[in-house]
């Protein structure tokens, strides 16, 4: 009998939607993990391994901000002001812009395809280019899909077709192993496999809440550009902060040397399961705290999550740096790579604290400061890559200042327009 009310309070905290949504960030990544193990531990020597994965998966996180700018981040923000008669064109109009961003993004790449063999580079060459014009179609359409029924509050379903594609992965893999096809092209294809019954399953379900006989959808776009436009400058710049480094490695030394720093970024992001978990969760709750309640509202609801973050994201940093060798050593044969992987972990604690800020900033409608904080951020990277980067725990260090310079930009700009918050 004394089990019980503990019982209870376990399911209680299980059936929180924060819980639920790292859960289910969980999975994501956890899958992500999966692939990049399987690239690191069986593609061929001389076919294009752990290196080219994380370089190629840097240009889709790239491309993906313009989906958030435009598309995710003002249905997270301006959904909970529609009506529930508006909603059905509301997203109908959020889809038709996806699929503009989605043939916007495939006309770069293959424009890319052409272009890219002026340049010597092993970062950023055609392969990639190729790879990412057949490859980002269904994970843009299963990342709207996503942030669409994290937005709706649907996130148990999210679970279930988040384990269903899961598992069909880790089935692919294990095939592709076992008749040694692994390369890092092969398992984008995979992968692009689980997109698509992710979506496919998505659509069949929810189709009906799309409304494309209203007239309204350009409503929409108006203000994806309006607001997004500021967000789409600063989330490419983010990516630069994230992934310059690796593409500069990969473009200048050799390939072991790449793929010993893909192998440390892809240790230090295992904190994105959390990390993005918790976004996705502030992003849409946040707005409607300070859609009811103000800045009075709001600001205790930062403050509980900031802390959070940065208890977490110091815990691992922690970890990472007394265990990460034997870690890097296992999934990766990089165990080497310590120090560099040390380095990059504190620097996730300021990146952290600078995707809080970010979230924060465009809750409150003031993208224009996060565009600021993101380019400052990108142009250290940029200009320390080129004139002080040696080797991989240069390249580490530049990846720390930047992330720290932008938390640095972006709480100035908060404490300047507190005023207009009240």
């Amino acid at each position: 009998m004394t089990d019980t009310p503990r019982k209870s309070l376990l399911f209680r905290l299980m059936a929180l939607p924060i819980v639920l949504v790292m859960f289910d960030q969980a999975l994501v990544s956890g899958a992500r993990l999966m692939t990049q193990v399987a690239v690191a531990k069986n593609t061929p020597a001389g076919q294009p391994g752990l290196g080219f994965y994380v370089s190629a998966f840097g240009f889709v996180v790239l491309l993906l901000t313009y989906l958030e700018s435009f598309v995710t981040t003002p249905v997270n923000v301006f959904l909970p002001r529609q009506s529930t008669e508006q909603r059905g064109s509301f997203f109908a109009g959020a889809i038709r812009l996806t699929f503009l961003v989605i043939v916007l993004s495939i006309s770069i790449c293959v424009a890319a395809y052409f272009l890219m063999s002026l340049f010597a580079s092993r970062a950023v060459n055609r392969p990639i280019a190729l790879t990412l014009a057949w490859y980002l179609p269904c994970h843009m359409l299963r990342e709207f899909s996503r942030r669409w029924l994290l937005a709706t509050h649907r996130i148990r379903y999210l679970i279930v077709l988040d384990v269903v594609s899961s598992v069909v992965l880790a089935v692919l893999l294990i095939l592709a192993i076992n008749t040694q096809v692994v390369t890092a092209i092969s398992v984008f294809g995979l992968v692009t496999f689980g997109n698509l019954l992710f979506v496919g399953m998505w659509w069949k379900r929810y189709r009906s809440e799309f409304d494309f006989e209203a007239r309204s959808e350009q409503r929409f776009a108006k203000i994806g550009w309006n607001y997004g436009r500021w967000v789409a400058g600063e989330g490419t710049f983010s990516a630069l902060v994230l992934y310059f480094t690796q593409w500069y490695v990969s473009a200048k030394f050799d390939q072991s040397s790449a793929d010993m720093y893909g192998a440390c970024l892809t240790l230090v992001f295992l904190a994105n399961p959390f990390l993005l978990g918790v976004t996705s969760y502030f992003s849409p709750r946040g707005a409607a705290i300070y859609h009811e309640s103000g800045w009075a509202g709001f600001k205790p609801f930062l403050s509980v999550y900031l802390v959070l973050v940065v208890a977490v994201l110091g815990v691992l940093a922690g970890l990472i740096g007394f265990c990460g060798r034997p870690v890097l050593e296992l999934l990766f044969g990089a165990g080497d790579a310590n120090r560099a992987a040390t380095i990059l972990s504190i620097g996730m604690i300021f990146q952290g604290i600078s995707f809080m800020l970010a979230m924060t900033l465009q809750t409150v409608q003031f993208p224009q400061i996060n565009t600021l904080a993101s380019f400052v951020g990108a142009l250290f990277v940029v200009v320390f890559s080129f004139l002080f980067i040696k080797s991989i725990e240069t390249a580490a260090l530049g990846f720390l200042f930047s992330a720290l310079i932008s938390v640095v930009v972006r709480w100035a700009g908060l404490y300047w327009m507190r005023q207009r918050l009240g």
